[in-house]
């Protein structure tokens, strides 16, 4: 599947799995070279796509030779009007083929680090995220969901929730803070997802905005780290309607929840945590030796439940180490306080090495949100001749705020010591992000090995 925001290719999608074939959405910003390459990995035979959006590249791929059959989503040049041929199908009921243990589809994740690896995910596995994220998410009352990120990533895995929900859902495109607002009151939208980076966005436009915004209650946010101190003002802002969580391809959307209510200013540490697990989820933080971590010990983050995927597509060793010891290994760092609260600290390729020190840039990134003057912030490792690496920091400044390196440096290294402190701080205009919102650390990576 390669689409934009269509009600019609969601219920391609469902219909897809309840005909037993395998649903594997294509990334609607991904290259030439990695659709081929999916198409290839998970021995893709048919492609549904948007023509609005997607009818150059759905012809390369027919003209590629790949893939046998191609089907659009209204008129096109490449492929059979899928939309045409509905219309001589009736509407009689479809024998259900597969089985809870058959594969429902495979996910691919890993594009921004390395080769993509396809997450296989069974119809029970499948099933069971959605009655996840259905029964145990801070859901308002009334649910009218607007999804405005790709459905093919997290937006797209509440839309089945919502409707389980007897709620309703609207999609657009893409993300535009403006249009976002105008979206809320024009259609009293109740509860929507987005990326840390849309909702710092979203806080930016309010100032020019006059939209009626008074029935949204609940924004679902996740996919990356929050700034502490923009999700501080966000509440300030906004009143008590974020809810955080953590989720992860291997494993769905909805593994820890943070409800609105537990998500409390005046509580220490606790805008930074991701919540803890839900129902039917075991968690737990091991140490390099395996052994769990004391409370605030920072260990790897791992989980156990029927969500969990069933492994990686044709990688029986990257499955078997993901899924040792009966544990799913996230890979990603964090600790867990005294009321059973997660917080993240990083992702474990992310951790600076620095002088034998560890250095976890999530914590070098919220003492910098704390200046008033920074918008937004990254923090990477170099590799230091002296060091093994050094610490060094991205910095965007609000629209006419004045800052210096020297006092970002002053300011890190009176919050976090000398050994969180940036050895260089490098201002820009905006931080590179993946197609999905995320900051792209990758891409910093890369920007500083060309000295850019």
């Amino acid at each position: 599947m390669l689409s934009g925001n269509l009600p019609q290719a969601f219920l391609v999608q469902l219909a897809g799995m309840l005909l037993g074939a395998r649903y594997t959405p294509l990334h609607p910003l991904g290259s030439l070279s990695d659709h081929l390459f999916i198409l290839d990995d998970a021995e893709i035979d048919l492609v549904v796509f948007d023509p609005r959006m997607y009818a150059e590249r759905a012809h390369a791929l027919g003209e590629s030779g790949r893939v046998r059959n191609l089907l659009s989503l209204g008129p096109a040049d490449s492929g059979d009007d899928l939309l045409a041929l509905t219309g001589v199908e009736d509407d009689s009921p479809l024998d259900v083929v597969p089985s809870s243990s058959d594969i429902a589809g495979i996910f691919y994740t890993g594009g921004t680090t390395g080769v993509p690896k396809g997450v296989v995910h069974t119809h029970a596995e499948v099933w069971y995220t959605n009655m996840l994220a259905a029964s145990q998410l801070d859901w308002p009352t009334e649910n009218t969901l607007l999804v405005c990120t790709p459905i093919s990533h997290a937006g797209g895995w509440l839309i089945t929730p919502a409707l389980i929900r007897n709620g309703s859902a609207v999609l657009v495109d893409r993300f535009d803070p403006h249009e976002f607002l105008n979206l809320v009151e024009a259609f009293r939208i109740t509860a929507t997802f987005l990326v840390p980076t849309q909702i710092y966005g979203l806080l930016d436009a309010l100032d020019t905005s006059r939209a009626d915004i008074s029935s949204l209650e609940v924004i679902f946010y996740g996919a990356a780290p929050m700034s502490v101190e923009r999700l501080r003002e966000g509440i300030d802002r906004l009143g008590p309607v974020f809810a955080g969580g953590y989720g992860q391809t291997e494993a769905g959307i909805s593994l820890l929840s943070l409800p609105r209510r537990d998500l409390d200013p005046a509580v220490p540490g606790r805008l930074a945590t991701c919540g803890k697990p839900v129902a039917g989820v075991v968690m737990r933080v091991v140490r390099e030796s395996g052994a769990e971590a004391d409370v605030g010990e920072v260990g790897e983050l791992c989980l156990r439940g029927p969500m969990v995927m069933s492994g990686y597509w044709k990688r029986d060793e990257a499955t078997a180490y993901a899924l040792r010891d009966g544990w799913l290994h996230t890979d990603d760092m964090g600790f867990v306080d005294e009321h059973g609260f997660l917080t993240l600290v990083d992702r474990r390729k992310d951790m600076i090495i620095s002088g034998g020190f560890n250095v976890y840039p999530s914590e070098v990134e919220a003492a910098l949100a704390e200046l008033a003057e920074v918008k937004e912030c990254a923090v990477i490792g170099v590799p230091d001749d002296h060091w093994g690496e050094a610490v060094h920091a991205f910095v965007v400044l609000r629209d006419t705020a004045e800052l210096s390196e020297a006092e970002v440096i002053d300011h890190v290294r009176e919050r976090k010591g000398p050994v969180n402190t940036p050895k260089r701080v490098h201002f820009r205009t905006a931080l590179p992000l993946t197609p999905i919102g995320k900051l792209d650390k990758k891409a910093l990576r890369a920007a500083r090995q060309e000295g850019a």
